[in-house]
């Protein structure tokens, strides 16, 4: 009787003293929740307008017709922005004009003026893929963006002088190529302002014939260095 009645006492107390397997295990801690993946930027419309000093590769032609060294360059155009990451497509019309008048050019090289006044303006349409640079996720560095890219189009060259002789004007139309690179640094949500320099290449444009010829000086591309004032996104 008294070996049961401590059997009966004891066996529950040495089950309690014993550690469960399940509480003495410790507990594993959970996985950390996965990084969400960072939203795509959506795709973006923007216009923009530009002014740019542009300097002729064609400099001793340019010199010769008594135009200025440089010209300044004005115009339009929009962007489509995050096709696919940093990509994105530009279209854009520029144009500049300058007057100085005609003159012979001898087989020495000198330039003779003759007094007839020479109004030279040309239009380009250029259509650029390039690529944006992202320099860092926040802080103000995030407005700051890199950009190259290259493309092709046209341009309509015009030279126009009163009383001119038939053949003396000229009205045509070239194939342009390019390259360019800049920085945009966005001053708001919807408002950007950019800085680049584009190099446009047009050679063979003005033939073997006026001071171009004489010069052997006739690409009609150029240096431009300008400004873009960007609305959009």
């Amino acid at each position: 009787m008294i070996r049961a009645r401590l059997f009966a006492v004891v066996v529950p107390a040495l089950l309690l003293a014993a550690p469960l397997p399940a509480l003495a295990q410790q507990k594993k801690p959970a996985p950390a929740p996965a990084k969400p993946a960072a939203p795509r930027a959506p795709i973006g419309v923007n216009g923009f307008i530009s002014v740019a000093s542009m300097r002729p590769s064609a400099s001793d032609t340019f010199r010769a017709a008594g135009l200025e060294s440089s010209v300044t360059e004005i115009g339009g155009g929009g962007q489509i922005t995050n096709i696919w990451k940093g990509l994105f497509l530009q279209a854009n019309v520029s144009s500049w004009d300058g007057t100085g008048e005609r003159a012979f050019i001898d087989d020495a090289g000198n330039r003779f003026p003759l007094g007839i006044p020479l109004d030279v303006s040309m239009t380009s349409v250029d259509v650029t893929a390039g690529w944006k640079f992202t320099l860092a996720r926040r802080g103000f560095a995030q407005r700051i963006r890199p950009y190259v890219g290259g493309g092709a189009g046209f341009a309509n060259y015009s030279e126009r002088s009163p009383f001119a002789e038939s053949g003396d004007d000229i009205d045509e139309r070239f194939t342009s190529t390019h390259v360019l690179g800049g920085v945009e640094v966005s001053l708001h949500r919807w408002v950007a302002v950019a800085a680049d320099v584009k190099f446009r290449s047009i050679p063979d444009a003005f033939g073997d014939d006026g001071i171009a010829g004489a010069l052997r000086d006739d690409n009609l591309g150029g240096t431009s260095t300008g400004i873009r004032i960007i609305v959009g996104r």
